[in-house]
């Protein structure tokens, strides 16, 4: 099994900023007017997949020299406007450049709370593309991805796997009971199922549950025990108005997460879905608490079994 951060590296060498990068749509003259601009991108759109106009930026030059850059966001804001593109157009600094030959895994680290959403993409001294946060999370990362949760996932059934009968008291009784009639029904049988056969019927939410509840192996994975976040805090007044209740509602932030990624990822219905789930901000400590999480979890699958307080 590899971890998280050897498929990482295995996929960063392999997948590149130009293999994902979106394409320029056009070059407009600086003098060229706003809406006529707005105009011919649209045109130009309906011909090209994909045709979402989102989907490109385009060059502005003056004197066959690039000067600047646009999104078609910068060309509707004002639809009245009776400027030229230059003035709406965004500057090219070092700071928003990356090659094309740039790794994958290290283009991901340009992407946080601060950063752009694109960066301009250049091959030797001709920009040839953009890298948006979505094409971060294009198909080759979304692979990369989902072999990461799929790694984790088989590591913590390895842990619930090495004590069945723990485990299984973990679970609760109607999806024990839907889980061996449903093995039955399948073999025609009224035989008693074991606890082995029902762990190798659970969900990936179902093992990180039965590991969330022995506490003896949660209490050696910090990670997974600090996925707290506060969602809401609540103040109310008592009857009488003078004292002050203060109430909190915690959630499975972190865990929530990657059980919906890893969902979204094998059943892709919505894809815009992996945005929301992942935003921008959020990348650089998500991919360090997973893989915290996993090594956590792959050195305490080599040591110990499934354990909690209250078994001896």
């Amino acid at each position: 099994m590899f971890g998280t951060q050897h498929i990482l590296t295995r996929m960063a060498a392999l997948v590149t900023v130009g293999d994902v990068c979106s394409p320029i749509l056009t070059n407009f003259d600086a003098e060229t007017k706003i809406s006529d601009a707005a105009g011919i991108w649209e045109t130009l759109c309906s011909d090209n997949t994909p045709s979402d106009p989102l989907s490109y930026i385009s060059m502005v030059k003056r004197q066959d020299k690039i000067i600047g850059w646009l999104d078609f966001t910068d060309l509707v804001a004002d639809p009245e406007t009776k400027d030229a593109v230059e003035t709406c157009m965004h500057s090219i600094s070092i700071h928003s450049l990356v090659t094309s030959e740039t790794p994958l895994l290290e283009a991901m680290k340009l992407f946080n709370a601060n950063s752009p959403f694109s960066f301009l993409v250049i091959k030797g001294n001709k920009i040839v593309g953009f890298l948006s946060y979505l094409d971060i999370l294009s198909i080759p990362f979304r692979a990369c991805l989902f072999s990461m949760l799929l790694s984790i996932e088989q590591t913590m059934l390895d842990i619930v796997q090495t004590a069945p009968d723990l485990a299984v008291e973990k679970l609760n009784k109607d999806k024990i009971q839907r889980i061996s009639n449903g093995i039955k029904k399948r073999e025609n049988s009224t035989r008693k199922i074991s606890a082995a056969e029902i762990l190798e019927n659970l969900l990936f939410s179902d093992v990180l549950s039965i590991i969330e509840n022995c506490v003896t192996t949660k209490s050696c994975l910090p990670s997974l025990g600090a996925v707290f976040t506060i969602r809401h805090q609540i103040l109310n007044l008592d009857d009488s108005g003078k004292s002050l209740i203060e109430q909190t509602e915690k959630t499975h932030r972190r865990v929530d997460q990657i059980v919906k990624l890893r969902n979204a990822l094998a059943h892709p219905k919505d894809p815009n879905c992996i945005y929301r789930l992942l935003p921008k901000g959020d990348l650089q400590g998500f991919f360090k608490w997973l893989t915290g999480l996993e090594n956590e979890l792959i050195s305490y699958s080599g040591k110990n079994k499934l354990a909690d307080l209250s078994v001896d």
